[in-house]
């Protein structure tokens, strides 16, 4: 971890693990401490860029915010998330959440969405995820 620079492990996240899992869309943030003992989150990456409007991915990444993020930030746990309204046949949409973390603070999270078989493949597919950024997470 380079100290100077709070992006580095969210960075490093998007790069190790997208391509991993096999991730449609994902995005990252960096968490920062904020006023009164909050926190604020700062979108960092998004993917895939350049793809569909600003208001669009500002709408996606609120409700994963929403739905997903701060729901794993508020227990500390990363978790494989079912996205019922996404199913297809013969798969299921899944939101995958890592919390990134030097020592026990969290300084990024990256939420990834993939299809999967099953919710044993996404916790699989989660555990990839954590075994890739094991030697990051905790630091």
């Amino acid at each position: 971890m380079r100290p100077s620079d709070d992006t580095f492990i969210p960075n490093q996240l998007l790069a190790k693990t997208v391509g991993l899992v096999g991730a449609k869309r994902a995005a990252t943030f960096v968490v920062r401490g904020g006023e009164d003992s909050t926190y604020v989150l700062e979108l960092l990456n998004f993917l895939p860029r350049g793809v569909g409007k600003d208001a669009g991915r500002a709408r996606r990444v609120a409700d994963a915010l929403r739905r997903f993020i701060i729901p794993c930030l508020v227990d500390g746990q990363d978790r494989a998330i079912e996205v019922p309204e996404k199913a297809l046949a013969g798969s299921r949409t899944y939101v995958l959440v890592f919390l990134a973390r030097e020592g026990t603070e969290v300084r990024g999270v990256a939420a990834m969405e993939v299809e999967c078989r099953s919710a044993m493949d996404a916790e699989r597919r989660l555990l990839s995820v954590q075994q890739a950024m094991g030697e990051d997470r905790v630091l």
